[in-house]
């Protein structure tokens, strides 16, 4: 069975992001939150968010009943209720650690067993017109791999651009 690739995926990735790799090790989350259907759309996506951000985190329930029951109350026919960002070809909410959500091309995963396994995936360019009207490049477009050990503790590396160029198949012996 061992080992074998997922065909690729366009794909809506929601990773976790955040401003310190310590901080984020200590809450012992994984860096992906979720990985949709490319044909989900944006509103689904806006609404989805804070409904995960809230269940992801460890807040006690009296966060969760201040944050998310009140908020649903004052607009329980719009339930869009709480705020989230557009930046730049993605969507996030919350702060670090926050989620951000995206459109990535060429999603698979090279699975070696049930404990490792290798997350690739292409982001697109963004881009902003400037003040100039002119297009200014804010993210290249750069290929992401993600190496992923789930033994005691989950452990996962970040690689981008030529570290990140994946195998022809996946190989039973990890570098």
């Amino acid at each position: 069975m061992f080992p074998f690739r997922t065909s690729k995926k366009t794909v809506w990735l929601i990773t976790w992001e955040y401003v310190r790799d310590d901080y984020f090790e200590k809450l012992g989350r994984r860096k992906i939150a979720a990985v949709l259907d490319s044909r989900v759309s944006d509103d689904f996506i806006r609404r989805y968010l804070p409904l995960l951000y809230s269940t992801e985190r460890k807040l006690l329930n009296f966060e969760k009943y201040r944050d998310m029951y009140f908020h649903s109350v004052k607009r329980y026919k719009n339930p869009d209720w709480m705020d989230v960002r557009v930046d730049a070809n993605s969507l996030s909410f919350g702060v670090d650690p926050w989620l951000r959500a995206r459109k990535v091309d060429g999603f698979f995963i090279d699975v070696f067993d049930y404990e490792t396994e290798n997350v690739y995936w292409t982001e697109r360019e963004a881009c902003r017109m400037n003040r100039d009207d002119e297009v200014e490049v804010l993210r290249p477009r750069r290929l992401v791999k993600m190496t992923s050990h789930s033994g005691e503790h989950v452990t996962e590396k970040l690689y981008f651009g030529d570290d990140a160029i994946p195998p022809r198949k996946p190989r039973k012996k990890l570098e």
